[in-house]
């Protein structure tokens, strides 16, 4: 004979479920910022920067080819700061700030880094396109004063990489700093000569308002080719340009640098100034390529071929 008892049905009754749900709540809020440290999500956007460089790179590359102009894939460092309203011909007139370098958290030393990127074409030489739908675009029509504008498309509005991911201006084997200068801009089309190591040209950008929206085209001068009277041009100070770092690829689909080497290698790697426990395989090694969280990307000259390296 069975004696008669209570009987509980097995699992947990409401308060013990609340207990438990939030022990793991609590485990997780210290677990994630743990996990994110060690690179666990941080791999990920690893990945996804260099894709993103990588597509801009072969997207600048057919563009060039295609609409037979030279195109950039353009760069803003990490000290960029909005420039002030400028005349065209004296970018010295209102110098902006020094800004220091990065603080490489495993070397000590001081490093520029790339953040964000746009796809940008070099304005014609006659600005006839330019004419068929205002506002009518306008455009020096000298070698030196010619400059690169936006497509029009979200690829030409710079964006910043994500999760602190950088291309750190570094050599790429040596890890030494290429562009050690605390310079927000490059002076001119001569300036950053060291640049060309890692395949990368001065170039001059037409910008309005900051990196961060859609450069527009402007003239100099009494020349009017869209028949838009003087009294109605835009002011000089309505349009600001600035010398940025940038991979230019020709009509022909090659890279325009005038290093003379045929391979160049940029690096995609987590920001200088992150913690070891983030920028390296092993913390407790020397600081090496080999032991640099990094993604290698090669660009060829003569061909312009891009590709993920492994």
């Amino acid at each position: 004979m069975i004696a008669k008892g209570k009987h509980r049905a097995a699992g947990l009754s409401l308060p013990e479920l609340v207990v438990a749900i939030t022990i793991i709540a609590v485990m997780a809020v210290v677990a994630i910022p743990t996990f994110s440290r060690l690179g666990v999500f941080s791999r990920s956007e690893l990945r996804n920067t260099a894709r993103t460089v990588h597509s801009l790179l072969k997207a600048a590359r057919v563009y060039a080819a295609t609409y037979r102009v030279d195109t950039a894939v353009v760069y803003v460092m990490d000290n960029w700061v909005d420039p002030p309203f400028l005349e065209y011909d004296d970018f010295t007139e209102t110098s902006p700030p020094l800004i220091q370098m990065l603080n490489d958290s495993v070397s000590g030393g001081g490093v520029r880094v790339l953040r964000a990127a746009a796809i940008m074409y070099k304005m014609p030489r006659y600005p006839r396109d330019f004419c068929q739908q205002p506002p009518c675009a306008r455009v020096e029509t000298t070698e030196d004063e010619r400059g690169y504008v936006s497509m029009g498309r979200p690829e030409s509005v710079f964006q910043e990489f994500p999760g602190r991911m950088v291309i750190p201006l570094v050599h790429p084997i040596t890890l030494e700093s290429v562009f050690p200068l605390d310079v927000a801009y490059l002076a001119n089309k001569n300036a950053g000569g060291q640049l060309a190591e890692l395949g990368l040209t001065p170039v001059k950008v037409w910008l309005r308002g900051g990196p961060y929206n859609p450069p527009r085209a402007m003239i100099k001068g009494d020349i009017n080719d869209c028949g838009i009277p003087d009294s109605d041009r835009i002011e000089p100070d309505a349009n600001q340009w600035a010398w940025l770092p940038a991979h230019v690829f020709n009509s022909a689909g090659q890279l325009k640098v005038d290093a003379g080497k045929e391979r160049y290698v940029i690096l995609v790697a987590p920001s200088p100034d992150e913690s070891p426990h983030v920028r390296l395989v092993d913390p407790e090694r020397e600081r090496a390529l080999g032991n640099l969280i990094h993604i290698p990307i090669e660009i060829y000259r003569a061909t312009g071929r891009v590709k993920v390296a492994s």
